[in-house]
């Protein structure tokens, strides 16, 4: 048995932002550490969330651009690819709530891909 089978897809989306992104890793031990050893997806991304708003607001523009859009890239490629459940986890835990983050929140959505802009008015029109 593979341990893919074993995780759901949004965990999977959780573990492949962990391994795959360096500069998260005082997230993913932060939340590890406070979640009693656990990666919990929504929870997760929501932390993405606010380490990539962090990151964008307080660096240099251009180092915040270099780590902070692959990050988005990678999100934009799940929340096409994915099912359901993954594209669902992205909108409730990520895309919704740029919307509630000011001007900061604003700029990095202006960063986002094209399925997630779509998304975030999607999300505009439910109010």
């Amino acid at each position: 048995m593979s341990l893919c089978a074993l995780v759901s897809p949004s965990e999977q989306l959780a573990h492949d932002l962990a391994k795959w992104f360096p500069q998260l890793k005082p997230v993913v031990v932060n939340h590890v550490y406070c979640n009693f050893g656990e990666l919990l997806p929504r929870r997760f991304l929501g932390e993405v969330l606010w380490y990539t708003l962090a990151t964008h607001d307080t660096r240099d523009p251009s180092e915040a651009r270099q780590l902070v859009q692959p990050i988005l890239d990678f999100i934009e490629r799940r929340f096409q690819s994915g099912d359901d459940e993954v594209r669902e986890l992205i909108v409730a835990s990520f895309v919704q709530p740029l919307a509630h983050q000011g001007e900061a929140g604003h700029r990095l959505r202006l960063m986002l891909g094209p399925a997630l802009q779509a998304a975030a008015e999607g999300t505009d029109s439910r109010g």
